[in-house]
């Protein structure tokens, strides 16, 4: 009888030993794998963008020609590139990388909304105020229409006119 009685304890212990140590690594890997995907779930609503690096490549995305008649009967003709940056996400458990075509793929597809934005934002203005510092506004104006429209995770940051023409 008193050999059983070890035996017993020891395997009690045993038993409740594993127990705890099955219970832990569970509640381990439930913390984690919960706040993974609640952190997740936050950069998709946007309630935590993610932070772009300063050494983000910026890409150009080209709107083409637009010609606007502005409210002193005069013409603007220019082009427009768009700047946004290159998103890398991870794929296959995080050991590769690819770049993310969202952003391009929705510029493309919001091409004449983004047109037609560029359009009633510049038929407001006249001529002197797009020679002036107003110009800056204007196009501080159209980015935020633009990124209105994209209603994307990263947008655009900056346009650029490589031909401004009034006439």
């Amino acid at each position: 009888m008193k050999s059983t009685v070890p035996r017993m304890v020891l395997t009690v212990v045993l038993i409740i030993a594993l127990s705890a140590v099955i219970s832990t690594v569970s509640f381990t890997a439930f913390y984690y794998f919960v706040t993974r995907s609640e952190t997740a779930a936050n950069n998709e609503n946007g309630t935590e963008p993610p932070a772009l690096t300063q050494q983000a490549v910026l890409k150009e995305y080209d709107m083409g020609e637009v010609t606007v008649d502005l409210a002193d009967k005069r013409f603007v003709r220019l082009t427009m590139v768009l700047l946004y940056p290159e998103i890398k996400v991870k794929t296959f458990f995080g050991l590769r990388e690819a770049v993310d075509e969202t952003l391009p793929n929705t510029l493309a597809s919001n091409h004449n909304q983004i047109k037609h934005a560029v359009n009633t934002i510049l038929r407001s203005h006249n001529s002197t105020e797009l020679r002036g510092p107003e110009l800056d506004r204007v196009m501080a104006d159209i980015l935020l229409q633009v990124n209105r429209i994209l209603q994307t995770r990263y947008g655009v940051v900056s346009i650029l006119f490589p031909e401004f023409v009034i006439s």
